[in-house]
C-alpha cells in the first residue's frame, strides 16, 4: 500500500533487522497436508509492477490474470484503491474478485494451507505488514512458490517480479498482518483439489510452537504479536 521505493526499502529493512523468529521451518508444516513437492514455483504467474501506493490493484491483477481473467492493474484501481487511505482494504479485494467472475476464498490461516494451495497450482494473494516500529506498512503481494530445503518462499511483490524471502521473515510479516490470504477460484472448482484441508490437530503443533516462541521471547514486539495472534492460533487448537 506504500510507494514502490518505500516498499522496496521496507522489504530490505525486514531482511536486515533479523526480526523474524527462529521457529519451525516450512517442512515442519507438511505433516498434515499429505505429500507435498519439495519445491514449487508457479513460473507462469503474470506480474504487474505496482505504482505509488497501489500494491492492491497490482497484486489482484496478478491473481486474477493467473486464473484466466483478462485484466490489468490500471483497470482495477477504481474498484479496489481508496485514495483517502492510499491503499486497498480486504473487502474491496474480495468484492472485485467476485465481480470478475471468480470465487474469492479466504485461505485458512495455516502455513499448510498456503503450501497446499501452491502445490495445487494456485498462487495466493497475501497481506503483509512490513514496517517496523512507528512506520507500519501494509502490503499486498502474491505468493508463487516455496522451497522446503532452502526454507524460502517466492513472491510477486511491489516492483520485483521474483522476490525470494526466507520463510521466517515472510511468516513474520504474514503473522503481523493477521495471516490473511486469498485464492481466486473458477466457478465450480473443487476446493478439496485446490487446497486440501489437513486435519486440524495434525497441523497445529508447528503453529503452536511458533506462538510459544512469540510468547516467551523477551522483546516486547514479539510478546505483543503473541497477544494479537492468540485468537488466530487458538481457533484450531
Amino acid at each position: 500500500m506504500r510507494g514502490p521505493a518505500l516498499t522496496s526499502w521496507l522489504l530490505a529493512a525486514l531482511v536486515l533487522t533479523g526480526c523474524a523468529s527462529s521457529g519451525p521451518r516450512l517442512k515442519d508444516y507438511t505433516t498434515g497436508a499429505g505429500p507435498l513437492p519439495a519445491r514449487v514455483e508457479l513460473d507462469a504467474t503474470p506480474f504487474f509492477p505496482q505504482r505509488d501506493y497501489q500494491c492492491g490493484p497490482a497484486a489482484l491483477a496478478t491473481l486474477l490474470s493467473a486464473s484466466g481473467v483478462a485484466t490489468t492493474a490500471d483497470e482495477l484501481v477504481s474498484a479496489v484503491y481508496l485514495p483517502g487511505r492510499r491503499g486497498s482494504l480486504q473487502p474491496e479485494i474480495v468484492a472485485a474478485t467476485r465481480a470478475h467472475g471468480r470465487l474469492p476464498y479466504v485461505v485458512p490461516p495455516t502455513v499448510d494451507a498456503l503450501l497446499a494451495s501452491l502445490a495445487g497450482s494456485q498462487p495466493v494473494l497475501v497481506l503483509q505488514k512490513l514496517g517496523v516500529g512507528p512506520w507500519p506498512a501494509w502490503h499486498y503481494a502474491v505468493l508463487v512458490g516455496y522451497d522446503l530445503e532452502t526454507n524460502e518462499v517466492t513472491l510477486r511483490s511491489g516492483t520485483t517480479q521474483r522476490l525470494t524471502m526466507s520463510a521466517d521473515r515472510f511468516l513474520w510479516s504474514w503473522d503481523r498482518a493477521g495471516r490473511w490470504s486469498l485464492l481466486a477460484l473458477e466457478p465450480g472448482a473443487s476446493l478439496d483439489d485446490v487446497c486440501p484441508q489437513p486435519p486440524i490437530v495434525a497441523v497445529r503443533e508447528p503453529d503452536l510452537a511458533r506462538h510459544a516462541w512469540y510468547r516467551d521471547e523477551r522483546r516486547p514486539t514479539f510478546r505483543a504479536l503473541y497477544r494479537a495472534l492468540e485468537p488466530v492460533f487458538a481457533a484450531g487448537a
